[in-house]
């Protein structure tokens, strides 16, 4: 709490990520209209994951209300400004914003809908390591959406997927898609 009232941006991202969740056993309690607030205090301040989580809360609307375009243009924000050194969860934020980004242009949900943007937007996330957007990604060549319709593709990513969340990692040749046509990510 000090670390927030002083104005550091991590104290505050810190604190609103406590108060999006609560602490349970009767600690802090949930209050998502406390979170929403220090988020945007920190994102004002340049704080990327910040910036992104607010997004997150905006497009559900916990906090805040609903406002799926809004959430849109914060996660287009986040992909401009995010440092690869920024990870959420074990992946970049530019990742994570280009995953959520892309389930919106599939769903057509704050932005046009638009099948080709969201395969590109999961690919770029799942050169990361995401293992969401890879899933997304493998269902984007087994329906056909945003690709030619791929099989043979859309299962070999489903099992990268699955590596991913097992902590299994390609070598790099087969990731560069190098040595697989299995894992190349681009629709080529």
């Amino acid at each position: 709490g000090r670390a927030a009232e002083a104005g550091s941006v991590a104290g505050m991202r810190a604190l609103a990520s406590i108060y999006s969740k609560g602490t349970g056993c009767g600690g802090v309690p949930p209050d998502a209209d406390r979170a929403v607030d220090l988020y945007r205090r920190a994102a004002a301040r340049g704080d990327v994951q910040s910036l992104y989580n607010l997004a997150l809360c905006t497009l559900h609307g916990a906090g805040t209300p609903a406002d799926p375009p809004a959430a849109a243009q914060m996660l287009l924000r986040c992909r401009e400004q995010a440092l690869y050194a920024e990870e959420i969860e074990g992946v970049t934020v530019a990742a994570a914003a280009a995953y959520v980004l892309g389930t919106l242009y599939i769903r057509g949900l704050g932005v046009p809908a638009d099948d080709s943007e969201a395969f590109k937007l999961f690919s770029v996330s799942a050169r990361d390591g995401h293992a969401e957007a890879t899933e997304a990604l493998s269902q984007c060549y087994a329906l056909g959406r945003g690709v030619v319709r791929n099989a043979r593709r859309a299962e070999a990513l489903l099992r990268r997927a699955k590596d991913i969340r097992k902590g299994v990692e390609l070598e790099p040749e087969r990731e560069a898609g190098q040595d697989s046509d299995d894992f190349r990510f681009d629709s080529d």
